[in-house]
C-alpha cells in the first residue's frame, strides 16, 4: 500500500544517509527498533522483526483507509506513536466537523422558530385588526340608531316634546316646520365660542414649547406630550370650526330658499360633522390619558383597553359620514347638533374611565403635587411653576405624572366631558314649553357650551402641564 511504501522509503533514506550501506540492511535495522521487545536469540532476530513490522504497518494502513481525509497529518516513526498521533489528529478534525454541523443545525432551527413566530404574530395582528374593524362598524351602527331613538323615549313629557321637535328633513326644509334663527345673539355667540376654542387649542399645542423657553430640554418635553397636545388641540379646533360654520350659516342663510341650497347643506355638514367627528379625537384623548396617566391591574393589563389607534377615528368618520348623508338632518337644523352630541357618549365614558378608574394619591406626595402644578389660567411662560425643595422631592418618587394632577382640574375634566348631557332633554323642553325665543334659547345653549367646552380645554391644558412638570422637575444644586 502507498502508506507502507512511503514509510519504508523514509526509513531507507534516513538509514542510507547515516551509514552509507545498502537500503535493505538499513530498513531491517530500523524495523527492529519499532516494537520494544526483550532481546531474542540472534537466529530469530531478522524474522521476528520483519513479522512485527508488517503487523504494525498493516494496522496503521487500515486506520488510515477507514478514517476521513484530513488537511494536514504529522507522522512519526518513533515507536508506536505513529498510530496514536494520526488517530488524535483525525478525532480533532472530526470534532470540528461535528461542531460545525451542530451549529448549522442550531442556527437553522432558530431561523425556523423565528419564521414560525413571525408568521403567528402576523396572523394574530391580522385577526386583531379585522376584529377591531368589525367591532367599530357594529358599535357605530348601534350608536347611530340608538341616538335617533333615545330622545323619543325619555320620560316626563320629554319624549313628547322631542316628538314635536325632532322631525326628519334630509336637508329638505319647509315653511311649516323649519325654524332657523338669524339674529346676532345666535351667530355672535357662535363667533365668541370659535375664538375661545381656538385660543385654548393654541395654548394646548404650545405647552411644551412655551415651558421649554428655548432650552435644550424643550424637545423632550414636546415629544413626551406630543400626541396628547395634538389630540387636545384638534378636539378644540373641531369645536371652533363647528361654531364658525354655524355662525356663518345663521348670519348669511336668512331665507328658506337659501336653506334648501347645496351651499347650506355643505356648510351645515361642516358644522354638525365636526361635532360628530369630535368623537374620534375624544377617543384618542382617552387612549392617550390611559397610556400616560392610567393604571394596570395585578396582571399588568390596562384597566381601560387601548385598542388600535385608528379605532376611534374610524368611529368618528362613520358618524361624520352619517351626517353628510342626511341621517341626522331635521327640520330644525339645531336638532342635528344634539343628535350628533348623543353619538359622543361612548368616547365620553371612555375619557372618564381613563382618568377616573384608578387609586388617587392621598399622601404627602399628592399635596406636594398640588403645590407644584402651575395654574393654567396664566398665559405667560414665566408663571409656569415654582416649587419648594421638599415638595419636589416627594413628587419625584412618583413614576407617573398622575401625582401632579390636582383635584380641582380632575373635577373640571369629569364635568366638562359629561356636562353637555343635560342639553339633550333641555332643548325640546325649552322649544315646546318655555316660551323663549330662538335667539334666547340659542344664547343659553351657547353659553352652556362655552362653560363645558372651556372646562375640557382647561383640564386638558392642566394634564399637559402635569406631563411637563413630571419630565422636568427642579434639580437640586
Amino acid at each position: 500500500m502507498c502508506y507502507t511504501t512511503g514509510i519504508l522509503k523514509k526509513q531507507q533514506q534516513s538509514s542510507g544517509s547515516g551509514s552509507g550501506g545498502t537500503g535493505r540492511i538499513a530498513s531491517s535495522n530500523s524495523l527492529q527498533s519499532l516494537p520494544k521487545r526483550a532481546e531474542s536469540p540472534a537466529s530469530s532476530t531478522s524474522s521476528s522483526s520483519s513479522s512485527v513490522s508488517s503487523e504494525i504497518l498493516e494496522s496503521e494502513s487500515a486506520e488510515f483507509e477507514s478514517a476521513p481525509a484530513t488537511s494536514t497529518t504529522n507522522y512519526s516513526t518513533s515507536g508506536s506513536g505513529v498510530g496514536r498521533q494520526f488517530h488524535a489528529s483525525n478525532n480533532a478534525n472530526g470534532a470540528l466537523v461535528n461542531n460545525y454541523r451542530g451549529s448549522d443545525i442550531s442556527s437553522s432551527s432558530t431561523r425556523t422558530n423565528l419564521a414560525i413566530n413571525t408568521h403567528t404574530t402576523s396572523h394574530y395582528n391580522n385577526y386583531y385588526h379585522l376584529a377591531s374593524l368589525l367591532l367599530v362598524v357594529l358599535l357605530a351602527t348601534f350608536v347611530l340608531h340608538f341616538s335617533l331613538w333615545f330622545p323619543f323615549v325619555l320620560p316626563y313629557q320629554i319624549g313628547s316634546a322631542a316628538y314635536h321637535t325632532y322631525e326628519p328633513a334630509w336637508y329638505q326644509y319647509d315653511v311649516m316646520h323649519t325654524k332657523f334663527d338669524n339674529t346676532v345673539w345666535t351667530y355672535g355667540t357662535d363667533y365668541i365660542l370659535t375664538l375661545v376654542m381656538c385660543y385654548l387649542a393654541w395654548r394646548c399645542w404650545n405647552v411644551g414649547n412655551a415651558a421649554a423657553g428655548g432650552r435644550n430640554h424643550g424637545t423632550s418635553v414636546s415629544s413626551s406630550s406630543f400626541q396628547l397636545r395634538l389630540y387636545s388641540s384638534s378636539l378644540l379646533l373641531c369645536y371652533g370650526l363647528s361654531t364658525l360654520a354655524g355662525g356663518l350659516a345663521h348670519q348669511y342663510f336668512t331665507s328658506l330658499q337659501l336653506l334648501n341650497t347645496m351651499n347650506f347643506q355643505w356648510l351645515w355638514t361642516v358644522c354638525v360633522g365636526n361635532v360628530a367627528f369630535a368623537s374620534g379625537y375624544m377617543g384618542l384623548i382617552g387612549r392617550e390619558v390611559q397610556r400616560i396617566f392610567g393604571v394596570k391591574n395585578g396582571k399588568g393589563v390596562e384597566v381601560v383597553p387601548l385598542g388600535p389607534w385608528w379605532f376611534w377615528p374610524a368611529y368618528g368618520t362613520f358618524m361624520a359620514g352619517a351626517v353628510a348623508m342626511g341621517y341626522m338632518s331635521f327640520k330644525r337644523p339645531a336638532c342635528d347638533i344634539f343628535i350628533a352630541g348623543i353619538t359622543q357618549f361612548p368616547t365620553t365614558f371612555y375619557c372618564l374611565g381613563a382618568l377616573g378608574l384608578r387609586k388617587w394619591p392621598s399622601s404627602a406626595a399628592a399635596s406636594a403635587a398640588t403645590n407644584a402644578v402651575p395654574v393654567v389660567a396664566s398665559s405667560s411662560s414665566s408663571s409656569t411653576t415654582t416649587t419648594s425643595a421638599s415638595s419636589s422631592t416627594s413628587v419625584e418618587k412618583s413614576s407617573s405624572p398622575i401625582g401632579h394632577v390636582r383635584l380641582l382640574y380632575r373635577i373640571l375634566y369629569y364635568v366638562g366631558f359629561i356636562g353637555n348631557a343635560p342639553l339633550l332633554p333641555m332643548y325640546p323642553l325649552l322649544v315646546q314649553y318655555s316660551g323663549m325665543s330662538l335667539a334666547g334659547i340659542n344664547t343659553l345653549l351657547h353659553s352652556w357650551l362655552m362653560i363645558m367646552w372651556g372646562m375640557q380645554g382647561i383640564s386638558l391644558l392642566h394634564l399637559l402641564h402635569a406631563i411637563d412638570l413630571h419630565h422636568h422637575r427642579p434639580k437640586k444644586d
